[in-house]
């Protein structure tokens, strides 16, 4: 999720833990978390070693695998922009604009 006063990501740090059993995250740079098969993956907007050691530490969890990639690369390269469909115009959150 964008939180202000973010208009956009530079980059993306993320965190695969096994297993998935996490407490609640509260910090405002988590962008979400992704739960799949056995494995959680959560990703930031910033490092976050020190919060992920303590979670582990509090669930057991262990990190898998981590990365830290510059945000067109998440997004494969694809421009994200916005569309309408009827009477209905989805945007990213970055677009200004009704939507």
């Amino acid at each position: 999720m964008l939180r202000p006063p973010y208009l956009r990501y530079e980059r993306l740090y993320t965190y695969h833990l096994d297993p998935p059993t996490l407490p609640a995250i509260d910090d405002p740079d988590l962008i979400g978390t992704w739960i799949e098969d056995d494995s959680a993956i959560l990703f930031f907007h910033r490092p976050k070693e020190r919060l992920v050691a303590t979670l582990c530490e509090q669930s057991g969890a262990t990190v898998i695998y981590e990365a830290d990639l510059d945000y067109t690369d998440w997004e494969a390269g694809r421009e994200i922009g916005p569309f309408t469909v009827g009477n209905l115009t989805v945007a990213p959150v970055w677009e200004p604009g009704p939507a």
